[in-house]
């Protein structure tokens, strides 16, 4: 896991409610790159031929080191869902944009 989440309560300002904030782990992003780099070696030797793979893998798994993305796309699923048959089954989380950042949702 890159992230933990903790529960928090808003500033009266931001309307004092209790809410689930999502925290980056520390170096997670650096720390991940690093095992890919050595993944990525190691296949080289073993299964030359799945670089191309590998470099596509990469690719979407470093999306999941910017939570404000992660926020945006969030906040389209919950509009999708609004319209969906399941709208009253499924709760999505209301991202708060304004106060999300890269390590921090």
């Amino acid at each position: 896991s890159i992230g933990q989440v903790h529960e928090a309560k808003l500033t009266p300002a931001y309307g004092g409610d209790t809410v689930a904030v999502k925290v980056m782990h520390p170096n997670a992003e650096n720390l991940f790159r690093n095992d890919f780099k050595v993944f990525r070696t190691l296949c080289k030797v073993a299964l030359p031929g799945w670089d191309p793979i590998l470099r596509e893998l990469e690719m979407q798994m470093m999306t999941e080191f910017d939570y404000i993305n992660e926020a945006r796309n969030l906040k389209r699923v919950r509009e999708n869902m609004a319209q969906s048959p399941y709208a009253n089954k499924v709760k999505v989380p209301e991202p708060m944009i304004e106060l999300c950042s890269k390590n921090l949702l």
